[in-house]
C-alpha cells in the first residue's frame, strides 16, 4: 500500500516537472480567445466585404443587363438579344445560382436557351426574368433612376431656395431690429446736436471749443442721471443769458448737480444760478459755493425749487442794496417757509423789512428807534439781517412773542414786512444758525447728488446714458482739433447723399433739379392732372344725370325706402303696443321666438295680477296662487289623453289593439298633443312657474319704472332757482398765493 502511494506521489511530481505551470495555462487560454475572437472579427469583415462586393457587382450587372434589354428591344437583333443573356448569364455567377432557379420557377429556360438566332420570343421571355430579377433585388430601372435623381436634383434646389429664403428672413429681421436701433440713436444725436449748434450760434465758437464741451456735457451724464437733451437745452440758455462758452462750461457742472441733488428742472435751476450770480456780482467761478447753498437751502427746508426763482426775484435787489449776504436771503426764506409762509410771499415780506429799515437809516422817528434798537455798524452802514433779528431779539426778550413786538413791527415796517420780519426775530436764533450753517457749505450739492445716485432708477438712466455717450462723444480730426465722431459723419455723408440725387449746385452757387428730381415733379404732375381729368369725368357724369331727366334727390328717395317702409309698419302699431313690440324682437335675439312668447307672457300675467289687486299684496298672492293652479290644472288635462292612450298600449304589450277601449276625443287629443309637443303642458307649466313668482315677489317693486324722474326733475331745478340768484357769489373759504387782494383780483379777471 505504501509503495502504490509512493508511487503517485512521485508520478504526480513528476508530471509537476514536466507540465508548465498553471499561470502558464491561463496566459495561453487567453490569448488563444483573443486569437479566436480576431480571426471571428475578420472573417465577418471579409464576409461583409464579399456581401458589398456580391451587392454592387449585381447592381451593376442588373443595371447593364436592363440597358442591353433596351437595346435589343429597339433593333430587336438576335446579336443583342444574345448579348443580353450573357449578362444575365453573368448575374448568375455573381448571385450563385439565383437567376437560373428563378428562371426554372418561371419555366421559361431562357437563360441557357441555345439558338443560332434568338427572336421576340427569346426577347420576352428574358424581360420576364429580368424584370422577376429586379423585382427580387428591389433594383430600379434607368428611367427610376433617372427621375429618382431628378428628384434629388429638385429635392437639393429646394433645399437650396428655402436656406437662401431663411438666410434672407433672417437677414432682413436683424437689420429691422439694428436699424431701429441705430434710428433711435440717431435721433438722439439729433435732438442733441440740434440744441448744441442753437448755443453755439451764440458763442461762435469753434468746433474744437464747441466738442470740448459737449465733451464734458457727455461726461456729466455719465456721473449723474440726468438726460443728455435736458442738458444741452441748459446750455443753450446759458449762451441765451449771455454767458460765453468758458462760462456756461465753468457753470454746466454744477447746475447739473444741483438739478440731481434737488430732484429739480436743470433749466429752471440754471437760469436760477445765473440770476443770482449776476445779482450778487458774484464770478461764476463761485457757483460750486453757491449750489452747495441753494442745495441746502432747499433739501433742508420746506422751500422748494420752483417758488424760489420767484421769492429771488423780489427779494435780491433789495438785499444786493444794503450789502446783505446770498445766505442771509436764503436762510430767511427757509425760515418764513417753515412757517407757513409761501416763498412769493417770503421774498416780497422780506423786500418790504429791509425797504422800510433803509428808509429808516435817514431819520429817528420810527418805534424802534425810540427804544434804543440799533441797526446799523459804527459807519452807518445796515446790520445783516441776523444781527438786526437779534437786536431785536435781546430788546424785546420774552415779548418777541406778544402783540407789542407785532405792534411795534406794523407800525414801522408795513404789515407785509413785518409778517416776514416777526418770524425772524422770533425764531432768530435759528435764524443765525441756518445762515451761517449755509455760509459755510461746502460739498453739499455733490453729497445729495450722489447720495440720489444709488437707487436703481438713477443707474439706468445712467446706464442709458453710457450706451448712448458711444453715439455724443466728439473724436480728435485729423488736424488735432475737436469735431463730429465717425457715426456723426456718417449720418452727415447719408443726409447730403440723398439730398444729392433731387438738386444739384451749379457753378454760380445756384441750385437745379437733377434728372431724377425732374422725373419725380413729372410723375407728381401727371398723377395730378389723371387725378383731376378723372374727377373733371366724374361731375360731369353726376350732372349728365341730372340733364338726362335722372333727378338725384329720386335717388336719395329709392336709398331711403327700405328705411321708410320699416318705419312706416312699426308706426301703424298702436302706441300701447310698441313698447311689447320692441321687446319681443330684441327678447327673440337672445332666447329665440319661443322663450320670447313664454317671458313676456309671464309678464303680462304679473302685471294682470299686479293690477287686479290694485297694491293689496294679499290679495295679489292669491291672484297668483289661482294662475298657478290653473297652471297645474291645464298641464293635467293636456298630458291625460297621453298617459291614458299610453296605458292601453302597455296593457296590451305594446299592440294597437288595446287602443280599442280607448275614446276617440281621448286618442286625437294624445296624437294631437304628441304631434305639436305638448303645447298646453308647456303653457301650463309655464302658467305654474309664472303664478308661484309672482306668489312669492307680491308687493315689491320689479323695477318697471323709469330710472330717472323727471318730473323731480324739473322740482328741483324750480327749488333752486327760487332759492340763489344767478348775480350771487357765495364765498366760505378763498386761499390766495399773495396777500395783495388788488392784484388777486385782478389776475383772476372776476367781472360781476
Amino acid at each position: 500500500m505504501a509503495g502504490f502511494l509512493g508511487t503517485l506521489f512521485m508520478g504526480n511530481v513528476g508530471l509537476r516537472l514536466l507540465l508548465p505551470p498553471k499561470s502558464a495555462y491561463n496566459k495561453m487560454a487567453s490569448e488563444f480567445g483573443a486569437n479566436a475572437k480576431k480571426i471571428g472579427q475578420i472573417g465577418t469583415q471579409e464576409q461583409k466585404k464579399t456581401s458589398k462586393f456580391q451587392l454592387e457587382g449585381s447592381k451593376s450587372s442588373l443595371l447593364k443587363s436592363r440597358l442591353l434589354f433596351n437595346r435589343a428591344a429597339q433593333d430587336s437583333s438576335s446579336d443583342s438579344i444574345r448579348n443580353l443573356q450573357k449578362e444575365l448569364q453573368q448575374l448568375d455567377i455573381i448571385t450563385q445560382g439565383a437567376v437560373s432557379r428563378l428562371d426554372k420557377t418561371l419555366g421559361k429556360g431562357a437563360l441557357n436557351r441555345k439558338k443560332s438566332v434568338f427572336g421576340g420570343k427569346d426577347l420576352s421571355d428574358m424581360q420576364e426574368l429580368l424584370e422577376g430579377v429586379e423585382g427580387i433585388a428591389g433594383v430600379q430601372s434607368p428611367d427610376e433612376y433617372v427621375d429618382q435623381f431628378a428628384q434629388k436634383i429638385e429635392s437639393m434646389t429646394t433645399g437650396v431656395l428655402n436656406a437662401f429664403n431663411n438666410s434672407i428672413t433672417t437677414s432682413v429681421t436683424a437689420l429691422t431690429t439694428l436699424g431701429f436701433q441705430v434710428q433711435m440713436a440717431a435721433r438722439s444725436l439729433i435732438s442733441y446736436e440740434n440744441e448744441l449748434v442753437n448755443a453755439n450760434s451764440i458763442f461762435q465758437v469753434s468746433n474744437d471749443e464747441l466738442y470740448s464741451i459737449s465733451n464734458e456735457v457727455v461726461d456729466v451724464g455719465l456721473q449723474y442721471a440726468l438726460t443728455y437733451d435736458n442738458m444741452s437745452q441748459a446750455l443753450y440758455q446759458f449762451a441765451s443769458a449771455g454767458l460765453d462758452a468758458s462760462e456756461s462750461q465753468q457753470i454746466l457742472a454744477d447746475v447739473m448737480k444741483l438739478s440731481m441733488a434737488v430732484q429739480g428742472d436743470s433749466e429752471t435751476l440754471g437760469k436760477l444760478l445765473i440770476q443770482t450770480i449776476k445779482g450778487f456780482g458774484m464770478e461764476f467761478s463761485d457757483s460750486a459755493k453757491l449750489v452747495d447753498q441753494f442745495a441746502l437751502a432747499i433739501n433742508e427746508s420746506l422751500l422748494e425749487y420752483q417758488d424760489l426763482a420767484s421769492a429771488v426775484k423780489f427779494a435780491m435787489p433789495f438785499f444786493v442794496s444794503t450789502n446783505q449776504g446770498v445766505e442771509q436771503l436764503l436762510g430767511g426764506l427757509a425760515v418764513l417757509t417753515d412757517r407757513a409762509l409761501e416763498a412769493g410771499i417770503a421774498g416780497r415780506g422780506l423786500r418790504q423789512a429791509l425797504a422800510e429799515l433803509a428808509e429808516s437809516l435817514g431819520d429817528n422817528t420810527r418805534k424802534f428807534q425810540e427804544m434804543g434798537i440799533n441797526i446799523t455798524d459804527a459807519s452807518g452802514n445796515l446790520l445783516q439781517m441776523t444781527d438786526i433779528a437779534a437786536e431785536f431779539a435781546r430788546h424785546f426778550g420774552e415779548a418777541a412773542n406778544d402783540t407789542e413786538l407785532l405792534t411795534t413791527l406794523i407800525s414801522d415796517l408795513n404789515v407785509r414786512g413785518a409778517t416776514a420780519f416777526v418770524h425772524l426775530v422770533q425764531n432768530s436764533e435759528e435764524f443765525a444758525e441756518v445762515t451761517e450753517k449755509l455760509a459755510n457749505a461746502q460739498g453739499d450739492a455733490t453729497r445729495m447728488a450722489d447720495k440720489q445716485m444709488e437707487s436703481l432708477s438713477n443707474q439706468i438712466v445712467v446706464t442709458k446714458n453710457a450706451m448712448m455717450a458711444a453715439f455724443l462723444y466728439g473724436e480728435v480730426q485729423e488736424d488735432g482739433t475737436m469735431g463730429i465722431n465717425s457715426f456723426h459723419e456718417a449720418l452727415l455723408d447719408l443726409v447730403k447723399t440723398f439730398r444729392s440725387r433731387f438738386v444739384v449746385e451749379l457753378d454760380d452757387g445756384s441750385f437745379a433739379l437733377t434728372e431724377f428730381g425732374f422725373q419725380l415733379r413729372d410723375i407728381a404732375t401727371r398723377f395730378v392732372v389723371q387725378l383731376n381729368e378723372v374727377i373733371a369725368q366724374l361731375l360731369d357724369f353726376i350732372v349728365s344725370l341730372s340733364t338726362s331727366g335722372f333727378d338725384l334727390v329720386k335717388m336719395l328717395d329709392i336709398l331711403f325706402f327700405p328705411l321708410k317702409v320699416v318705419v312706416d309698419l312699426m308706426s301703424l302699431l298702436p302706441e300701447s303696443t310698441r313698447g311689447t313690440a320692441m321687446e319681443f324682437l330684441l327678447l327673440s335675439r337672445m332666447v329665440g321666438r319661443t322663450g320670447a312668447m313664454y317671458i313676456l307672457f309671464g309678464q303680462a300675467v304679473a302685471n294682470f295680477t299686479a293690477r287686479l289687486a290694485d297694491g293689496n299684496v294679499e290679495l295679489e298672492k292669491t291672484y297668483n296662487l289661482i294662475v298657478a293652479i290653473a297652471g297645474l290644472v291645464l298641464t293635467g288635462a293636456s298630458l291625460i289623453p297621453a298617459f291614458k292612450v299610453g296605458r292601453a298600449l302597455y296593457k296590451a304589450g305594446g299592440s294597437l289593439s288595446g287602443l280599442a277601449d280607448v275614446g276617440t276625443g281621448t286618442k286625437v287629443l294624445a296624437g294631437a298633443s304628441a304631434i305639436t309637443g305638448f303645447p298646453g303642458a308647456t303653457l301650463g307649466l309655464g302658467m305654474t312657474a309664472t303664478g308661484l313668482a309672482g306668489y312669492s315677489g307680491a308687493g315689491e317693486d320689479t323695477g318697471g319704472g323709469a330710472g330717472l324722474d323727471y318730473e323731480q326733475y324739473l322740482s328741483d331745478i324750480n327749488t333752486v332757482n327760487t332759492m340763489t340768484s344767478p348775480t350771487t357769489l357765495n364765498v366760505q373759504t378763498a386761499n390766495f398765493r399773495t396777500d395783495n387782494l388788488d392784484e388777486t383780483f385782478y389776475s383772476s379777471q372776476y367781472t360781476t
